[in-house]
């Protein structure tokens, strides 16, 4: 994908990003993993500089990212390799900067992370240290998806981009694809740690939460894509939290597309929503999806329709 904006907004990172060296005797807050040592504060003399080829293209699997906002404090990965590779079950990470972390709870909008950097730190170490799972071991038809995407995109010292994408479990496992312009084909792997599952979640700022607090809506509004609301009606709120209360779980993975976002306010806690426009009837609640019943779709449809006239 060849498109002029993104250029620009991938020329500024990488001008952010490069790691060139300035004033050597000054320190930066960059922060370095390494698989020998959790975390270790270096200065700009001991990073190694970072070449970076740009060429004015950028790949499409990297355009859904760039108009998020970026780390504020970058992460060097110091590591002897060129590429991400899987050796002896372990991860391997190139040497690289981390560039931007997003997260996205289903029935949210996909958001940069710009803080938690020592949570970020710690999570790619533990990474490099974790066991890399055998097939057999992949498998637990009890163990609940969460419908929370953690991506992370890395810039080598090759100046490749590569994307780190996270799809987690109740029970710690996790499966990984990792992207990369150095690798023909995506590499795809299962880990299971609820260490760096608990870390990730921190990151995202994940909060379990239970059906029943649907019950304490006071108010809620619903937006159609071209973010037009429609707030509900006191007789329209009573009907939509006797809907939610009685969705059952669904473990599947609900991608969307989420084109609809409907916002419930209790006394104190705001609970985000996202409904497929597509006829699916899936709706996605803070990291959990649920299927809706053929006559309560129809009832929010017709809401939905509201909103387009209001």
């Amino acid at each position: 994908m060849k498109k002029s904006g993104l250029f620009f907004v991938f020329m500024i990172i990488l001008l952010l990003y490069g790691c060139n060296r300035k004033d050597t005797t000054s320190e930066s807050n960059t922060e370095m993993v390494h698989s020998e040592t959790v975390e270790k504060q270096i200065t700009e003399q001991e990073s190694k500089s970072i070449n970076i080829d740009v060429t004015g293209t950028i790949p499409d699997w990297i355009a859904p990212y760039v108009e998020l906002e970026q780390c504020s404090e970058p992460v060097y990965l110091g590591e002897a390799n060129a590429t991400f590779s899987i050796k002896n079950n372990q991860l391997l990470f190139p040497e690289s900067n981390l560039l931007i972390v997003s997260k996205e709870i289903a029935g949210d909008d996909m958001k940069g992370v710009t803080g938690n950097k020592q949570l970020i730190v710690e999570v790619l170490n533990l990474l490099q240290e974790e066991r890399i799972l055998d097939e057999s071991e992949t498998v637990n038809p009890d163990g609940h998806y969460l419908n929370m995407d953690f991506d992370l995109i890395f810039l080598t010292v090759e100046g490749k981009y590569a994307l780190m994408e996270f799809d987690l479990f109740e029970d710690g496992r996790m499966k990984v694809d990792i992207t990369s312009e150095d690798n023909d084909m995506p590499i795809t792997f299962w880990m299971k740690s609820e260490m760096i599952a608990d870390k990730i979640k921190q990151i995202c700022e994940f909060k379990k939460y239970e059906l029943s607090l649907c019950e304490e809506f006071e108010n809620i509004d619903i937006y159609n894509s071209e973010n037009q609301m429609y707030s509900f009606s006191d007789e329209e709120i009573e009907h939509f939290k006797s809907i939610v209360t009685s969705l059952d779980t669904e473990t599947m993975l609900c991608s969307g597309p989420y084109d609809i976002r409907i916002v419930g306010k209790t006394a104190d806690r705001e609970i985000s929503m996202k409904w497929c426009n597509d006829g699916c009837g899936i709706l996605a609640i803070e990291g959990y999806c649920y299927i809706v019943d053929e006559s309560d779709k129809q009832w929010i449809q017709e809401l939905i329709d509201k909103v387009c006239v209001e």
